[in-house]
């Protein structure tokens, strides 16, 4: 049966199976968009192993030079706002942050809706007999 299937298929089509209709392949540029602070986030992993290197050893107590270990910890911090940064840049490019706005909103509203619904604490003191007999 599978003989037929690549028969039938090289009558058709004016390549043999296995090779690709599109020589040259894809054109640059026409993939999915994806932000430009990439660049800057690989440059950063880079940094990465090294950082959280020197914060261990600093947690574990070793004598670290203070500018070397707060250059560590921006690494870090800088990496993950980066990241964030670029996911957001991604979603909105491509379409997806409105919907995920769009239930962020209609949750919050919801929960808005639960608490005030809900009875709360308070630390407001009721009057006892005695207060209320002196007026």
């Amino acid at each position: 049966m599978a003989k037929d299937n690549k028969e039938s298929y090289s009558r058709t089509s004016s390549w043999k199976p296995g090779e690709s209709g599109n020589k040259g392949g894809r054109p640059r540029g026409t993939g999915k968009p994806v932000s430009k602070l990439r660049s800057t986030i690989a440059k950063l992993r880079e940094l990465e192993s090294k950082s959280l290197d020197n914060i261990r050893r600093s947690v574990e107590g070793e004598d670290m030079d203070k500018e070397v270990l707060a250059s560590s910890k921006w690494v870090i911090s800088t990496t993950i706002s980066t990241v964030k940064a670029a996911l957001s840049e991604e979603l909105a490019i491509h379409g997806i942050r409105q919907k995920d706005t769009e239930l962020a909103d209609e949750a919050e509203k919801e929960q808005a809706e639960e608490e005030q619904t809900q009875v709360r604490f308070s630390l407001v003191q009721l009057p006892v007999k005695s207060d209320l007999e002196s007026k």
